[in-house]
């Protein structure tokens, strides 16, 4: 086993936050696009199920990875938690995945509360 961690892992452990972040814009955005586009998805409550479900499961996602950031290093093999570096790794993924997390609320509610599928009219 590789005791100094993958470079790819430490990266994607820095940018963990925002990763989810840009996930949820995707899943949101596009779902929104595909499903006004196909028809009108404003009374069957599908676009709203799809929106509030993206948002939730991202919330989700970045509070455990707020909460217990080690389970997240092991799941990408970022570097250990002995290495020097990883105080400073888990402070900086933290205060990203804090703005990931306003982010992702702001967004998530910018989504619900406005009228769907207008901008496609």
């Amino acid at each position: 086993m590789n005791r100094e961690g993958s470079t790819a892992g430490s990266l994607a452990f820095l940018a963990f936050g925002p990763i989810v972040w840009a996930l949820h814009l995707t899943v949101s955005y596009a779902g929104h696009a595909a499903m006004c586009a196909v028809g009108p998805a404003e009374g069957s409550g599908a676009l709203q199920l799809l929106l509030g479900l993206a948002t939730f499961i991202a919330l989700a996602i970045l509070v455990v990875a707020l909460l217990r950031p080690g389970l997240i290093r092991r799941l990408l093999r970022a570097m250990p938690e002995t290495s020097p570096e990883a105080g400073f790794a888990t402070t900086v993924m933290r205060f990203l995945g804090v703005l990931s997390l306003l982010g992702v609320s702001f967004a998530g509610m910018a989504m619900l509360i406005l009228p769907l599928c207008q901008q496609l009219r």
